[in-house]
């Protein structure tokens, strides 16, 4: 179902229970009316027990499209983060190294001692994560609809990802670095329950950066948008190498 993925893309991944009976109703209308099943049409709209006996099958084709993502990460963090090898105690320290102040969103720079802290969630595990997801094949949900990367700036048109789809990679980062807290792996469900705080702590960052620096906003995430198509466009740069722009006013706009 394509509004069912784009809303959990594009607006929220984590939408609260309160709205599931009314997301879906609107979901399976609209699916409905576009295969002009007029009989369903109107027992959708005017029969609410008949919605929420589909709710639970509809939202847990969300709980999926997460669990996928989670999987894509088990791989992704591994190898991006350095968390091979059989000293545990130097992957627990690696690893709260890498979670201490969202560390983990950030790129290493050449030297791989220094992070690039003008690139927030370039680190090549998101990059990796999103270009498996949803870029990998031509039959990829972003190769399908590239209408839906459109860019919401001004004067800008480049194309961009969406701040939710980047949450969530992220998220899923969190929740896989977590599970290697101790030096061995130990699986954890990416559960709502569990990790909506921290999903919703990115979606605040990125709209803080959106509402006060529109500019490096779009930079950034038509630049992640570029690396995960494999385009050779260059990445976006912040004005200082050690400027965590994302909450300072006197980032350069230009």
């Amino acid at each position: 179902m394509q509004a069912l993925t784009k809303y959990a893309l594009w607006t929220n991944a984590y939408p609260p229970i309160e709205s599931h009976t009314k997301l879906t109703q609107q979901w399976l209308y609209a699916t409905a009316k576009e295969r002009k099943a007029k009989i369903i049409k109107m027992r959708v709209k005017e029969d609410t027990r008949f919605v929420r006996s589909l709710q639970d099958l509809i939202f847990a084709r969300i709980g999926t499209l997460r669990s996928s993502l989670k999987d894509s990460a088990v791989k992704a963090v591994t190898d991006g983060y350095g968390l091979n090898g059989n000293d545990y105690q130097k992957v627990a320290k690696r690893v709260e190294g890498w979670l201490m102040d969202d560390n983990y969103i950030f790129p290493q720079r050449d030297n791989a001692k220094t992070l690039d802290y003008g690139n927030p969630f370039h680190h090549q595990a998101i990059i990796s994560i999103l270009r498996d997801e949803f870029f990998q094949k031509s039959s990829s949900f972003g190769n399908m609809h590239p209408e839906f990367f459109k860019s919401c700036h001004e004067t800008r048109p480049e194309l961009k990802l969406p701040e939710v789809m980047v949450a969530l990679a992220a998220t899923a980062v969190y929740c896989t670095l977590h599970e290697w807290k101790n030096g061995q792996r130990v699986n954890l469900s990416f559960t709502q329950a569990a990790f909506k705080d921290i999903y919703q702590g990115h979606i605040n960052t990125l709209k803080e950066l959106w509402e006060k620096h529109p500019n490096q906003s779009h930079r950034v995430m038509s630049a992640l948008y570029n690396a995960v198509t494999k385009s050779r466009a260059q990445p976006a740069t912040a004005s200082s190498s050690a400027l965590t722009m994302l909450w300072l006013d006197e980032v350069d706009e230009a």
